[in-house]
């Protein structure tokens, strides 16, 4: 199911840190109705994050906040694993992402890389989303979002990122 997309994963936060960890998609058009596709939130959150360039200058960081992103909206909206060679592929994921968090510079990159190994370890899991784990994905990405809105100069640029942190956070919903 996804061990292609681990292999991307994998070898960029192995090699170079989190830079390149994730390929992003190209938007399509969603109805206001249903629920963002994969593709669409990929699309948001490449948006957001291309959003903080000047106020999060490294790359590592905003790339470990795209894959926190999308890695908790893909584990909230039920993505597991369905093999052991997944599962291992995860494992071998949320190692090299153990590995970059201990030499992890900023606030922002280490609470993106927490974020990343729970949604991971949660699509590992395979046995669905508890209340618990859910409060501890939101409770993650909390922290991400308090961590890049201490970065942002503005009320504006706060507010508007807020804004856009909330509609990533909707789309977990579906």
């Amino acid at each position: 199911m996804q061990h292609r997309a681990f292999a991307r994963l994998v070898a960029p936060a192995a090699t170079s840190g989190l830079a390149a960890a994730l390929v992003i998609g190209v938007p399509s058009a969603a109805s206001a109705d249903a629920c963002a596709t994969m593709t669409d939130v990929k699309a948001q959150v490449s948006a957001l994050v291309e959003d903080l360039r000047a106020d999060v200058p490294s790359r590592d960081a905003r790339a470990a906040v795209r894959l926190a992103l999308v890695q908790s909206v893909r584990t909230a909206r039920g993505a597991e694993a369905d093999t052991a060679t997944e599962r291992a592929a995860l494992g071998v994921a949320i190692s090299a992402l153990a590995r970059t968090l201990k030499d992890a510079p900023g606030l922002v990159e280490r609470k993106a890389i927490v974020a990343a190994i729970h949604a991971l370890t949660e699509q590992r899991e395979a046995n669905g989303l508890t209340a618990e784990e859910r409060a501890t994905l939101q409770d993650d990405l909390e922290a991400v979002r308090s961590a890049v809105v201490r970065k942002l100069d503005t009320a504006e640029e706060r507010a508007a990122f807020k804004a856009e942190f909330r509609a990533l956070l909707d789309a977990m919903h579906c």
